[in-house]
């Protein structure tokens, strides 16, 4: 990793917030509560960014997990992104499940709560080739949330898709 070079300034100002922690927080709260707009702006750039909208599926994953009481084998963000390159070199954006027909899009809506959010059929969805497997690389693919959210009505090439993926992983039972 480079190292960053810091001026006095940058470093005496990063010891005062390190110091100071409770009163920046009170702080930026602050400032969070007077400028709701900026913060509604800034995170809706930030989440129509690559990392922010991953950020926000690997979260949604592990909470997921935790919550089914299902395991959760990503060590970390980073290994959470590898998985994600590895498939983005195989298959670019195209929807692994539903090839050649839907390109998967990275792109959240303005508006209320996640649960109010309208849902994008083509963005990128987490998904888990057996559930009970729960989360790991092996078991995971980036899938577009059309084809996750009909799984339970396959079309036929809907599960020659599905099947040569649980082969290609080896997840199948003997």
């Amino acid at each position: 990793m480079k190292a960053l070079s810091m001026t006095p300034g940058a470093i005496s100002s990063r010891r005062y917030r390190k110091e100071n922690y409770q009163k920046e927080l009170k702080r930026t709260q602050r400032w969070k509560h007077n400028n709701p707009e900026t913060v509604l702006n800034q995170r809706y750039h930030y989440m129509n960014t690559i990392n922010g909208y991953m950020k926000e599926r690997y979260n949604s994953m592990k909470s997921t997990a935790k919550k089914k009481q299902i395991p959760f084998l990503f060590e970390n963000f980073e290994q959470y992104m590898d998985h994600w390159d590895e498939q983005y070199k195989r298959y670019g954006m195209w929807c692994p499940g539903c090839i050649p027909t839907h390109l998967m899009t990275t792109t959240r809506l303005r508006g209320g709560s996640s649960r109010r959010r309208k849902a994008i059929g083509t963005n990128v969805s987490n998904d888990q080739l057996i559930s009970r497997l729960g989360y790991s690389p092996r078991n995971h693919w980036f899938v577009c949330w059309d084809y996750n959210n009909r799984k339970g009505n396959f079309k036929i090439s809907d599960t020659k898709n599905f099947l040569k993926k649980v082969k290609e992983r080896r997840l199948h039972e003997n």
